[in-house]
Formats: C-alpha cells, sequence, structure tokens
C-alpha cells in the first residue's frame, strides 16, 4: 500500500508537533525544578504584553532580589485575552535564590499548581475576569 503525499505530509506534520511538544513539557519541567531547587518569592510587575511571530503571547516583567532589578518574560497565549487588566499590576514571582535568571510570573491558578503553591484570595479576580485557569 502506498501513502499519498498529503498523507505523508500530514503524517511528518503530526510527529514534528508531537517532537515540539515533547520538547517544551520537558523544558518547562527542568524549569519548574532549577526553581524548587532554592525557591524565593517576591512580587514583580508585568510591563508589556507583546507578540512575535511564531510565538505564544509574551509578557515582560521585572522584579527586584536585593538591589537588582531583573527584567524575564512569560510565553502564556493566556496572557492576550484581557491583556489591558494585566498590564502594571504586580504578581508574585518564583525564583531560585542562587540564580534569579530562573524565574516565573504567577498569574493564573495552573502557574501556582506547577509549584505546589495555593491560588492566593489577592488574585481571585484574575480568575473573574475569564483570563485563564
Amino acid at each position: 500500500m502506498q501513502l499519498s503525499n498529503n498523507t505523508k505530509w500530514g503524517i511528518s506534520t503530526v510527529i514534528v508537533l508531537v517532537l515540539a511538544l515533547t520538547y517544551t513539557l520537558s523544558k518547562n519541567k527542568m524549569n519548574v525544578s532549577e526553581i524548587l531547587d532554592s525557591p524565593s518569592i517576591t512580587t514583580g510587575t508585568l510591563t508589556q504584553i507583546r507578540y512575535e511571530k511564531g510565538k505564544t503571547t509574551l509578557g515582560d516583567y521585572t522584579f527586584t532580589v536585593g538591589d537588582v532589578k531583573i527584567n524575564s518574560v512569560k510565553g502564556d497565549g493566556r496572557l492576550q485575552a484581557k491583556a489591558n487588566h494585566l498590564i502594571k499590576r504586580n504578581f508574585p514571582v518564583i525564583y531560585n535564590s542562587k540564580d534569579p535568571s530562573k524565574n516565573d510570573l504567577l498569574i493564573f491558578p495552573s502557574d501556582f499548581e506547577k509549584y505546589d503553591l495555593i491560588f492566593p484570595d489577592s488574585l481571585i479576580w484574575v480568575e473573574k475576569k475569564n483570563i485563564g485557569n
């Protein structure tokens, strides 16, 4: 049985997507474990939401550790839904105290779940705005 070119292309596309998803999930798990190696929590400010072709929605945020201001980026498609409600707001940032470049801005309930943290009452408005899980 010979496969048509469209079928071969479709199978190849599925394989590439599965590999990309696997890479993304393993990278995310690695980042979580690196942060949890020496976790600390502070507050950061979401400064802007931007879009780059071929990427998920990106949220730029800043936070301070000691006297050092750190700029970082959160990639999350849910940011686009209610961007105007999120910009210039403060959110918890979990980071590795030995290497603050390993960090994550916590906005949605699932962000907190990754680190076995309870979603705080102070962010219930995020859920009420229907901007993600």
